[in-house]
């Protein structure tokens, strides 16, 4: 994810693995994925993924989340997708 998706580079809470990202491929069923900042970039993924096509950051009624931009400010939750939503409560119980 570009830093133009996000606002501008990104950042965790220092020492803190990111939190609140899930992924899906074309079946549109998410899972939680891993993600890593590199340099500007976040990288998402999951080994129950192999070719993710929608990846969304904090999508869930109270999610646990730890992305922030440089200027410490936190992100907002978005999504890749446009598919039709089910309610957070159908997500995985890691990203509600």
């Amino acid at each position: 994810m570009p830093p133009e998706e996000t606002g501008k580079p990104a950042a965790a809470a220092p020492g803190a693995a990111l939190k609140g990202f899930t992924i899906a491929g074309n079946d549109q069923k998410f899972v939680v994925a891993s993600a890593t900042i590199d340099g500007d970039t976040v990288t998402v993924g999951s080994d129950q993924v192999k070719s993710p096509v929608a990846v969304r950051y904090g999508w869930a009624d109270n999610p646990e989340v730890n992305l922030y931009n440089k200027a410490l400010l936190p992100a907002a939750p978005f999504r890749s997708d446009k598919w039709h939503d089910a309610p957070a409560s159908a997500q995985p119980e890691a990203a509600r």
